[in-house]
């Protein structure tokens, strides 16, 4: 039986080469049953009429995946648990801006690659770079991490030399000679033990560099002549940005570095707004600012422009503090503004806004990254040669026209009135040439030369400020550049109409 099933399953499959009959070869196994044999052949054959691939019913089922099984977490027993704490004692970590841990020196070497990469490409092997120091947090560690960072070889790639410069502010404030002597000892000490290689120290103050050395002066024009403390704290900040940009043109530096962190950026923009100026809130917060915006003793066509850099831009406040505590920094001064011996924490815009937005990023941690992100997303303004004559700031359209208009009506008048009449010099009016907001600033002015003798509410700012003896020389000399700009501009005009009369 065997034998005939063999012979009739050779000659139906003549042509091909190989029989397999099942999962076996039935010509070449003895041991198999007649019955399976038969079964298997026949099988074959209903296959092979139809020219389909056999495919085994006695072949073994696929095995099913089945998923892994994943270990408990183990939990950690007592000694585990102490041995972990000592570790975090001696490397102790921190949460991220992302929530994530990050140990002591991850942080750090974080930290020195972002300040690396703030200020590649931006100074050039071999410059001397003037460094502002004020005695705070975000300058404090800026001179730390330039002591980490850049090196004293000169084959390195990021490799400079710098100067410290400390405006002394605490003439306004009414500080004795001996408590000003004490902290000038103290910002000294400071600048001298974080680097050795870069140990130059300037303090200058601010009656010296724009009073003639007269403290009575400045207390004067700035506390008798105006009346808030908001005013006070606005021309404070820009009296010591027009004595840094007049000791960087005297020394011939071509870099400047600040010490702004992102809150101090973010809540300066929110004030900036609050007070009328945000026009040119977006050139306040560049990581590179070379458009001299805020120096009103610039003049583009004598003056060099000297670039400002803000290195510390990227840090939060907190994250600074932190690589103080672990740099290990015990020479943090305090050093005392306007605002320090005043009662109330409130008592200027930007202290209101600093409390407002220290709030919200106790609560929400990314409110500064999102202030100045949607910051960085305004179009930056055209920049003009005319700019305010107090703070330096560059003039919008409206201001411009509103100038272009005043100086064609003063013109106008010199025709009309009489060489004997008493008047003021419409030629030296502060107000024409100033800016919505420092018009704001001069409608708190208390001196004797103002057109309108009636107290000015806050919206009023008709009213005209005239320049005197009592205002200090920078203001002048601003005054007078923004002028002669504007006259420039409109020269034609002034011709065709003295031709016309």
């Amino acid at each position: 039986m065997l034998e005939k099933n063999c012979d009739n399953h050779q000659e139906e499959n003549e042509s091909n080469t190989s029989c397999e009959c099942s999962a076996n070869n039935c010509c070449n196994n003895d041991i198999i049953n007649s019955s399976d044999v038969q079964h298997g052949c026949s099988e074959h054959k209903l296959l092979s009429s139809n020219d389909v691939a056999p495919s085994s019913s006695s072949t073994e089922p696929t095995k099913e995946t089945t998923p892994k099984f994943v270990n408990p977490i183990k939990k950690r027993n007592k000694k585990e648990k102490q041995a972990e704490m000592l570790l975090n004692k001696e490397n102790p970590g921190i949460k991220g801006r992302r929530g994530v841990g990050v140990n002591k020196q991850t942080f750090m070497e974080n930290t020195h690659k972002q300040f690396k990469i703030n200020l590649n490409e931006r100074i050039r092997k071999g410059d001397c770079v003037l460094v502002c120091f004020s005695g705070g947090l975000s300058s404090t560690a800026m001179i730390c991490m330039l002591n980490q960072c850049v090196s004293p070889n000169p084959n390195w790639k990021l490799h400079f030399k710098w100067e410290y410069l400390f405006v002394d502010i605490s003439g306004a404030l009414g500080m004795s000679d001996e408590e000003r002597m004490k902290l000038h000892e103290q910002i000294s000490t400071v600048c001298s033990n974080t680097n050795e290689h870069n140990r130059t120290l300037h303090i200058r103050s601010i009656e010296d560099m724009l009073f003639d050395g007269s403290v009575e002066k400045m207390k004067n024009f700035i506390f008798k002549q105006f009346k808030t403390m908001s005013v006070h704290e606005d021309l404070l900040n820009q009296m010591v940005k027009t004595c840094i940009y007049k000791f960087a043109v005297e020394k011939n530096f071509k870099q400047v570095l600040t010490g702004e962190n992102a809150n101090r950026l973010a809540i300066g923009v929110l004030s900036e707004i609050s007070k009328g100026r945000g026009y040119t809130i977006p050139l306040h917060i560049q990581l590179e600012d070379s458009s001299m915006n805020g120096i009103p003793t610039f003049n583009p066509s004598t003056d060099s422009p000297i670039t400002f850099i803000r290195p510390m831009k990227t840090f939060l406040a907190n994250e600074l503090a932190i690589y103080i505590y672990w740099f290990k920094m015990n020479h943090h001064l305090f050093v005392n503004d306007i605002t320090t011996k005043v009662g109330v924490r409130q008592s200027t815009i930007y202290r209101l806004v600093e409390d407002f937005v220290s709030m919200l990023q106790k609560d929400y941690p990314s409110t500064v990254h999102a202030i100045l992100r949607t910051i960085e997303k305004l179009k930056t303004p055209e920049q003009t040669s005319i700019k305010c004559a107090l703070c330096g700031v560059f003039l919008s359209e409206e201001d411009l026209q509103d100038l272009k208009t005043s100086l064609e009506r003063s013109h106008e008048s010199d025709y009309g009135m009489a060489e004997n009449q008493p008047r003021h010099d419409t030629s030296v009016s502060l107000s024409q040439c100033c800016c919505f907001g420092c018009k704001r600033v001069l409608s708190y002015c208390t001196t004797e030369n103002r057109e309108s003798t009636t107290n000015i509410a806050i919206t009023d700012l008709t009213s005209e400020v005239y320049i005197d003896e009592t205002f200090p020389e920078y203001i002048q000399q601003g005054y007078q550049t923004t002028r002669n700009e504007m006259r420039k501009q409109i020269s034609e005009f002034l011709l065709e109409d003295q031709e016309d009369e």
